[in-house]
């Protein structure tokens, strides 16, 4: 199947290819977004010897008696002995937070990506402690019902954005939705770093492609490490940055 190029799935599927030919497996990749009769019947379909299951909205149950690693969903609604691989939320935000601030912003926003899953949720609530705990407030944006319409997105933004305080310390779900957000911004005239500071996290290519029209003449490179919260990098140029996290937990 085809993902986005710069999707959390084609991550996945880069490294299961690396470590399915060093072993010698078959992998098969259902789309991400199945319902749980099209998981059901790809499973019988194509019997798994085991499954990363990187879907929030499917029963634990419908992979009992398979060996089953499951991705970024609420550990609640897992057996207590199922393998769970997480981002570490709070350790991301407490990051973003600590480098927005920095740039000592008249108001703070976060960005979601629409979809509603669980780590978008999670990231949101973890941002909003973090500021709390520094007697800031943030300001969240609720994407139009036709959220996975990028042009929908982008122009509901871009109106949302031209009613907060200058200059605007934004901490975006991931950056594909940064790259939407340097659009909008663009479209309602904030200059980036001037009006708005950026941060995003996940999907480094993607940041790349961004980071290059944002540079400035008096940009310069940051890498800082936080082994503390498993997260191996923070890169910030100008008024731009995304974060690495590389936490299992």
């Amino acid at each position: 199947l085809k993902f986005p190029r710069h999707s959390r799935e084609t991550r996945l599927s880069s490294a299961l290819h690396q470590e399915y030919l060093r072993l010698g497996w078959n992998v098969q990749i259902a789309d991400p977004d199945s319902g749980e009769d099209e998981a059901r019947q790809f499973i019988s379909f194509w019997p798994p010897d085991g499954c990363l299951v990187n879907n929030d909205t499917l029963p634990a149950g419908l992979f009992k008696g398979i060996p089953t690693v499951f991705t970024h969903r609420d550990k609640r609604t897992l057996p207590p002995s199922a393998a769970l691989v997480s981002y570490d939320e709070r350790g991301i935000a407490e990051i973003a937070a600590k480098e927005l601030l920095s740039h000592h912003c008249a108001s703070y926003a976060y960005i979601p990506d629409g979809k509603h899953e669980y780590w978008d949720r999670t990231r949101e609530k973890e941002f909003a402690n973090a500021m709390r705990k520094n007697f800031k407030r943030i300001q969240v944006f609720a994407p139009p019902p036709k959220a996975n319409l990028k042009s929908a997105f982008q122009f509901s933004l871009a109106d949302w954005l031209k009613d907060l305080p200058r200059p605007i310390g934004l901490f975006t779900a991931n950056d594909l939705i940064a790259e939407i957000l340097v659009s909008a911004c663009h479209h309602v005239g904030l200059s980036i770093p001037g009006d708005a500071v950026m941060a995003g996290v996940l999907n480094g290519n993607a940041a790349h492609t961004v980071l290059l029209g944002l540079l400035d003449s008096h940009g310069h490179g940051l890498v800082t490490d936080d082994l503390a919260h498993t997260v191996s990098a923070v890169k910030n140029s100008g008024g731009f940055g995304f974060l690495e996290n590389g936490n299992v937990g």
